[in-house]
């Protein structure tokens, strides 16, 4: 076989090579894009054009993104696309087409990478929507853009919707500089008999510190001494990743070190395979020194790859400057794996070689069996306030690794709260799927499933649901005496565009009244589904989720327009939302059917909400108008703020009235950015930023018991949707900034300064 192959090679490359000018070669040419690979900065724009596209005759040319909240395409002419980066990580943008009758697909992979640049013109700080896009301009456009206005923290990962000032145009989100608070480093890796360094490192940009009670242990892989790599005479386990080529070298940080060349992509560098030697549950300590040739400042990174499906930063330097020494270091908690490998790479440059050394690992092992925390529980402090405190976390997440299926952080989730939200896992393109692995199943399988066909329904397939995270999520939950928010039925992003589409396939969006049906399939069928299984393990319904957001940012679904959803079926309707109220309406009626609406609560969730009260209020109002009960339950306020905005008194003037519907109030993803645009402020104005904002919220609560729950959006910075702009309260997993303690001591110790601000 290998014979034949071979001779028709070389019979091709003879017929290349002799002929000069063929009428009809270049016709044959297969259609292809202009770029494989793409990398660009958040906010940068590029386009990308079919070659052959013309003289193939292809037709029938559709633009898709794998995650909108990272990379939108538009289509821009007949044969190209306007791709758009939205927040820093990767995506892959599909273009199908005809030909003939078959049906082709072309795909281009997207990188997206921090903007270190502000926006000349930014001076708002808008409220970012933790769903994780990037959030429009102004107070009405989409907040799921790159500023500090919320996107909907449903994000996963996304640039910033903020709440930060509502002005006439919202800058986009840029990456935050490099932290100057980070915690001391607990073990740096210089040799003893390191000569002294010619330049300073640079700061990493999150440096853990091993908690009080451990010890560091060695990494036993054959190379390391001790825990430290060097590479005077072997390569001691590293290989080249993507086209990379990896090979020891004078030079090095000391002695010689790892050259690494022949890179073509943001992503290539030198990799190191931990399969065998690291293990689920534990923590590592892993650093190096790295220098590039870039020319220019660039992006160096220590990551690990994770079964090639999550790629978690263990730690991040933005502008290392070319030709010189900077310095890595990070924790990195490892979950269950199959393929386990760290590794390092220029992202600030595709083709730089550089130059790596004097890499270290230790395993950082807690003291005893009992785990010890130098923080307060959260859930100790607010449980009596309001009931649900909680945290977002994934099982099987992209970039912070699989946290409920990591024991130490389980651990932690468990000590400091007592619910959970999912930050991507419940939303609908999670259970449908997405435009390359969704399949249809006939309506009789579907009711054997034990799936919910409306009377109404006349199609013959519905969309198999993915509910194996769901159920495991549960089973977690219950095992260890958490409460889950269900997060989100209705929303105009990460929700596939098929399913708005005839045959659950094409572009032909389908009539209101199959929508309508779909509709009712769907939010019956996943509730119905979690209700089951709850029974199943603690025998009452309604036992673990307590609330779902039915509707999410619907106020904001101008933040999309290049893609199929709910409007495009039902055209625009303003605060008085048909196709809103149905949602809701079908939710209820199956809390009705398992006799839980005592137990549970359907709330409309939103970001920005102290810019749009009275349309937010004119909006629930609707939903319960002529309603045997308030089905719309519950009102949730994202709160992506911004420690410039909103003011204090801003956000209570929203939550008294929120309150004042008689409806539940919970603050459903709350995180506090610092750094966003540039402002350069620090973790102590964060700190007395959240103080005032939760003495405020305490104030109000006592006065009116309206406040059902506090959620916040992440565990520690690196792994938040807005991880450049350092929002949240922990700098890692057991390391709370200061702004935590201003969190306790809002409870504690009040100072009433909010009343000032």
């Amino acid at each position: 076989m290998k014979k034949r192959i071979l001779s028709a090679a070389l019979v091709a490359a003879m017929a290349v090579s002799t002929i000069v000018t063929v009428p009809g070669v270049e016709a044959a040419k297969k259609p292809k894009l202009s770029k494989k690979k793409v990398t660009l900065k958040v906010g940068k724009k590029k386009v990308v054009k079919i070659k052959n596209a013309k003289k193939a005759k292809i037709s029938k040319i559709k633009w898709k993104s794998s995650k909108k909240k990272i990379v939108s395409v538009k289509k821009k002419s007949k044969y190209s696309a306007t791709l758009t980066a939205k927040k820093k990580g990767k995506a892959v943008v599909t273009c199908t087409y005809k030909k003939g009758k078959k049906t082709k697909k072309l795909k281009c992979k997207v990188i997206v990478k921090a903007n270190t640049k502000s926006v000349a013109d930014a001076s708002a700080t808008p409220e970012a929507t933790a769903d994780g896009s990037a959030a429009p301009a102004t107070a009405s456009a989409a907040a799921d853009s790159a500023a500090p206005t919320q996107t909907a923290a449903d994000n996963s990962a996304a640039p910033a919707k903020t709440d930060a000032p509502a002005q006439a145009s919202a800058p986009v989100k840029t990456t935050a500089p490099v932290k100057t608070d980070a915690p001391a480093k607990t073990d740096a890796p210089a040799k003893t008999d390191a000569p002294a360094k010619t330049s300073a490192p640079v700061a990493p940009t999150a440096v853990p510190t091993a908690n009080a009670g451990e010890v560091n242990v060695p990494y036993s892989a054959n190379g390391f001494v001790n825990g430290v790599a060097g590479f005077d005479n072997s390569t001691n386990g590293f290989s080249g990743r993507g086209t990379a080529q990896v090979a020891t070298t004078n030079g090095g940080h000391f002695g010689n070190g790892l050259a690494v060349t022949g890179r073509t992509d943001t992503w290539n560098g030198a990799s190191l395979d931990v399969s065998s030697t690291f293990e689920a549950g534990e923590v590592y300590l892993v650093s190096g020194w790295i220098k590039h040739s870039a020319g220019a400042p660039a992006e160096v990174k220590l990551s690990a790859d994770v079964d090639g499906a999550s790629w978690p930063v263990i730690a991040d330097v933005e502008n290392a400057a070319s030709g010189e020494w900077t310095y890595l270091e990070g924790t990195f908690e490892v979950p269950d794996f199959s393929q386990l490998s760290i590794y390092f790479e220029v992202p600030g440059s595709a083709t730089a070689d550089f130059v790596i050394d004097d890499v270290k690992i230790v395993k950082t092992k807690a003291a005893s069996a009992t785990t010890q925390y130098s923080f307060d529980s959260l859930k100790e402090v607010y449980s009596d306030l309001f009931g649900n405190v909680g945290t977002c976390v994934n099982y099987n997440g992209w970039k912070a690794g699989k946290q409920l299926q990591t024991k130490s952080t389980l651990d932690v989730i468990k000590y400091g709260y007592n619910s959970i939200t999912l930050e991507d896992e419940m939303k609908p393109s999670s259970i449908l799927g997405g435009d390359w692995n969704h399949s249809t199943i006939s309506v009789a399988e579907a009711k054997n499933l034990g799936y919910y066909i409306p009377d109404n329904y006349t199609e013959t397939t519905v969309p198999r649901l993915n509910l194996d995270t769901v159920d495991k999520v549960l089973e977690i939950c219950y095992s260890n005496g958490l409460r889950m928010r269900g997060h989100n039925f209705m929303w105009h992003q990460q929700t596939p565009t098929w399913f708005f589409c005839t045959g659950y396939n094409g572009s032909n969006v389908v009539s209101e009244a199959v929508m309508d049906a779909r509709m009712e399939f769907y939010i019956k069928t996943v509730m119905k589904h979690v209700m089951d299984k709850e029974i199943a393990l603690s025998g009452k319904a309604g036992s673990i989720v307590y609330a779902w957001d039915v509707v999410n940012e619907y106020l904001h679904h101008t933040n999309d327009p290049a893609s199929i959803s709910w409007v495009n079926v039902y055209g625009e309707q303003g605060v008085t939302c048909s196709y809103a109220k149905k949602a809701f309406e079908f939710a209820y009626e199956e809390l009705k059917a398992y006799n839980v609406t005592d137990k549970v609560t359907l709330f409309y969730n939103d970001y920005n909400t102290y810019d749009e009260v009275d349309d937010l209020i004119a909006f629930v109002n609707y939903i319960n108008e002529g309603e045997e009960a308030k089905i719309c339950g519950g009102i949730g306020m994202q709160a992506h703020l911004d420690v410039q905005y909103p003011s204090v008194g801003k956000f209570k003037t929203a939550l008294t009235s929120f309150i004042a519907t008689g409806l539940e109030v919970q603050i459903t993803e709350l995180d506090v950015t610092t750094t966003a645009q540039n402002q350069n402020k620090t973790d102590e104005d964060q700190a007395a930023y959240v103080k005032n904002l939760m003495e405020m919220i305490i104030s109000v609560q006592k006065k009116t018991n309206g406040i059902t729950g506090l959620t916040v959006w992440g565990l520690y910075d690196s792994i938040s949707w807005r991880a450049s702009d350092k929002p949240l309260f922990f700098s890692a997993l057991k390391t709370p900034k200061v702004s935590y303690q201003a969190l306790i001591d809002a409870v504690k110790n009040p100072s009433g300064d909010w009343e000032n601000n």
